[in-house]
């Protein structure tokens, strides 16, 4: 897996941001705020964290998890995928991996303020009709973070937005 080669555009503000925390998911959105947050930390010669979050089974509301419910395989899934995104950076970044189990949005805050990271960038994929009202993980860490947290989404062509 590599990163995109295309630089983001220049955000209105300069980033200074010594510290990194990314959100690690294998997603589309992932990659691009895995790429963006690179640049980021070249540009200023900063370090990455990144973290993955394997969340709670949804089984666990019922009262035994399914036939053939393996959780080691879903750990070694998770495994493989924040290890993948650490793998595509740069030599020249440092960067550091964080794996850990819990609700994705509340285990992104808590390391951001434990770990005194400058920067928190998820990716946002937007998925369905739902996403607006229930709210994904990258809306919940933007609510609810104390550290400043930019969202990178897909780029959207204006030409192509429907006017109504």
């Amino acid at each position: 897996m590599a990163l995109a080669t295309a630089h983001p555009p220049p955000l209105a503000a300069p980033i200074l941001a010594g510290n990194i925390l990314v959100g690690v998911d294998g997603s589309a959105g992932s990659q691009r705020a895995l790429a963006y947050a690179a640049d980021v930390a070249h540009s200023e010669h900063g370090r990455l964290t990144l973290i993955a979050v394997v969340p709670p089974p949804l089984w666990t509301r019922m009262a035994f998890p399914p036939v053939g419910y393996d959780h080691r395989v879903i750990v070694a899934g998770w495994a493989q995928v924040l290890h993948a995104a650490a793998d595509c950076l740069p030599e020249d970044v440092p960067v550091t991996t964080r794996f850990v189990h819990g609700r994705p949005a509340d285990a992104i805050v808590c390391r951001a303020v434990e770990g005194c990271h400058d920067l928190v960038v998820v990716g946002c994929e937007g998925r369905g009709l739902l996403h607006g009202a229930i709210g994904g993980v990258s809306r919940k860490v933007a609510r609810r973070c104390p550290v400043p947290v930019l969202v990178v989404r897909e780029t959207t062509v204006v030409g192509s937005l429907a006017v109504r």
